[in-house]
């Protein structure tokens, strides 16, 4: 499940009871890899522990360790602790992988079991759980002693509750392509630039009278900029320009123009 490849045909639905947990470390890749392989509008169902799952133990065990002052167990147990994937952790794989109508849903067992060997042996417990607490030594005769102390203190960590997460969600037609960073990291793209805004339609209309301007006969441009200075210009009609009048005197219909204006 880690790596399918590639050659092996897609399907309309994929289910995995406890997987999530054994595709440490890279979990996301996994559950990825399973959704390239769903053809479009395809489900994809997944149920694992998530983080809380057995807290109650792993505390007691840490105290077991802090009491024999190991160190590096203790941090190994810490840092698989806080590796465990929560229920918002898969909701976002779900929504980086583009999928809809995801639903994500925890509920809480409790897991009944005696002390000593009945509790080292559990068909739920080991081989899986008890196995990473095992993990963080490297002695295992050392192991085995710290567990077997804990194994005989059941009423410090019963109740046992496990937490079980099922998500689900289903493929749409196009999927996104997802990027990553030399480093493996999830890459976002910056968003796009905002469109420029083009000129308003009073900007297009004053441009159009300049370029209007522009391309006026002389006399043409003349009366347009007097007019706009509140002036005419009158012209003969050979187009030469023989007096200025006001707009005003224009209304009125005077035509006289001071001898300081003529041409």
């Amino acid at each position: 499940m880690r790596a399918l490849p590639s050659t092996l045909a897609a399907v309309d639905r994929i289910t995995g009871n406890l997987s999530v947990m054994f595709l440490r470390p890279n979990r996301f890749e996994a559950v990825q890899g399973l959704v390239d392989h769903l053809n479009p509008h395809g489900q994809l169902v997944l149920t694992f522990p998530s983080l809380g799952t057995f807290d109650s133990l792993w505390c007691r065990i840490d105290r077991e360790m802090a009491t024999r002052n190991l160190t590096v167990e203790r941090d190994r147990l810490a840092a698989y602790v806080a590796e465990r994937p929560s229920a918002e952790d898969s909701r976002g794989w779900l929504n980086t992988l583009g999928l809809e109508r995801i639903e994500v849903a925890e509920w809480p067992l409790e897991i009944k079991t005696g002390s000593g060997e009945m509790f080292l042996h559990h068909p739920l417990l080991r081989g899986g759980f008890l196995d990473d607490a095992y993990e963080c030594f490297d002695d295992q005769h050392l192991a085995d002693q710290v567990m077997q102390a804990v194994a005989e203190d059941m009423s410090s960590f019963t109740p046992l509750i496990a937490q079980r997460c099922v998500l689900s969600g289903w493929k749409k037609k196009e999927q996104p392509n997802i990027l990553f960073d030399r480093r493996g990291r999830i890459f976002h793209p910056p968003a796009p630039a905002a469109p420029r805004r083009g000129p308003s339609r009073d900007e297009c209309a004053r441009s159009m009278r300049s370029v209007k301007d522009s391309q006026a006969a002389p006399s043409e441009r003349l009366e347009v900029e007097k007019r706009r200075s509140g002036q005419v210009a009158l012209l003969d009609r050979r187009a030469r320009t023989i007096g200025m009048c006001s707009l005003d005197a224009l209304s009125e219909g005077q035509s006289g123009c001071s001898s300081e204006r003529e041409v």
